[in-house]
């Protein structure tokens, strides 16, 4: 049950030159942020400390000064920024933004190269087979499943699109897999709905059928 009855391979190798044009679907090596619950910030001490070159720092929650301070000289910190302290794995990833367009600010500057990435994550041994049952017949908007590759070194997961991020291409380090034109396919069909609220006539059909064989395979499974 799941879209591996439509799609017979999700992945195909790719090379150096094909990576090399970051196109939507390839895959990725990249940092991926943790999304806290309470935003963590870095604060300068000492007194006082703003308006200085502090030397010494640290971590604590966000306050009422976080984005209404007096800026810093040294490391340069403007009155309403913050040094936003977040925690980072290195993930595989999916491009899904097309390749962008070349400009440049007012100041000259060439804009930089950035991409709309997906981060790819793998189940956890206690994770139930129903939640895996259920991601399979598409029954989470956030979530694709993603099957396992062993040829191409690709475990059995998800993309999670809720914590789908920007990245500059200078982070991006090849992993020489992309998905294939039709997981991409039905991945972007996936991804709009999650982003619209809105669906193909293809998606809602194709969900439809997915959930009664779930229906029926988690009633045999006495579940």
């Amino acid at each position: 049950m799941g879209a591996e009855e439509l799609i017979s391979r999700y992945y195909e190798s790719a090379t150096t030159q094909e990576q090399n044009r970051y196109e939507r679907g390839q895959i990725y090596w990249a940092p991926s942020l943790f999304i806290e619950r309470e935003l963590k910030v870095l604060y300068p001490r000492g007194e006082p400390p703003w308006g200085t070159e502090p030397t010494l720092w640290e971590i604590r929650p966000e306050d009422d000064s976080t984005f209404q301070h007096q800026p810093l000289r040294r490391p340069e910190l403007r009155a309403d920024e913050a040094f936003v302290v977040l925690k980072a794995k290195r993930r595989p990833v999916i491009i899904m933004s097309s390749h962008p367009e070349v400009w440049t600010y007012r100041s000259g500057q060439r804009r930089e190269e950035v991409f709309l990435v997906i981060p790819m994550f793998s189940f956890e041994e206690e994770d139930p087979v129903e939640f895996k049952l259920r991601m399979k017949a598409l029954s989470y908007r956030e979530l694709f499943y993603l099957p396992e590759d062993a040829v191409l070194g690709m475990e059995e997961g998800f993309a999670r699109f809720d914590r789908c991020h920007v990245v500059p291409k200078k982070w991006l380090r090849r992993r020489r897999v992309t998905l294939s034109a039709d997981a991409l396919d039905l991945m972007t069909e996936w991804f709009n709905f999650f982003l619209t609220g809105k669906a193909s006539d293809f998606i809602i059909e194709y969900r439809n059928d997915l959930q009664v064989a779930l229906k029926e395979t988690l009633a045999d499974a006495g579940m």
